[in-house]
């Protein structure tokens, strides 16, 4: 059976989700010779393969060199394999085509905002958030529930009004200190803000040192 266009999504999306970026590039190879056209899904599926095996640089000479315009999907892909690979200059380039295309999508201005907040970029972060605010824009925040007793428990990014709040904060604090002891080192998350406000209220991770 003769490969077509929806046979190669799949196979390429397989080679991105399992880091398979020489397969990936001989089924492009294979599809280009049998005369067939990528189209916008193929294009996507292999920027966002290069992007994930940091291959940056060659994600962004296949959007320069494509023979269509890249859609929001492609930008904001771009966009993140940019910040990840701290490339911000390209990805202040993609981050702009990106809100060209979609100018009322909040997590665009997120996913900007981040960009230039890890890059310690505060001004620009800021002009950000009065675009979103000039224009109406508000994000939605994260949310999580959990059941317990039958009784559903709802958190919400940025809400603290929960009765057990101080229970909450303490457990927190405890994973932080047991974590930490491991060798592990606290990390604020850079969404909208510089780290240095509201360091308290902001979300925690790790990750580990080298």
């Amino acid at each position: 059976i003769k490969p077509n266009h929806v046979t190669f999504i799949g196979v390429l999306l397989a080679c991105a989700h399992s880091g398979r970026v020489s397969e990936a590039q001989k089924y492009w190879s294979s599809m280009l010779e049998s005369g067939l056209r990528p189209s916008m899904e193929h294009y996507g599926c292999m920027i966002d393969l290069l992007c994930r095996a940091n291959l940056v640089e060659e994600a962004c000479t296949l959007v320069e060199t494509m023979p269509i315009c890249p859609d929001a999907a492609i930008w904001r892909t771009l966009l993140v394999g940019c910040k990840k690979n701290k490339m911000a200059e390209k990805g202040e380039i993609a981050s702009y085509k990106l809100l060209e295309l979609e100018p009322f999508n909040a997590e665009n201005y997120i996913l900007v905002s981040n960009l230039f907040a890890s890059g310690s970029e505060w001004a620009k972060m800021r002009l950000m958030r009065k675009h979103m605010k000039d224009k109406g824009i508000k994000a939605i925040p994260g949310c999580s529930s959990i059941e317990i007793d039958g009784f559903v428990h709802e958190f919400v990014m940025g809400d603290w009004s929960h009765p057990e709040t101080e229970e909450i904060r303490e457990v927190l604090r405890d994973i932080s200190e047991r974590v930490s002891g491991y060798g592990l080192e606290l990390w604020n998350f850079d969404v909208l803000h510089n780290a240095v406000e509201k360091r308290e209220s902001s979300l925690w991770a790790f990750f580990e040192i080298d």
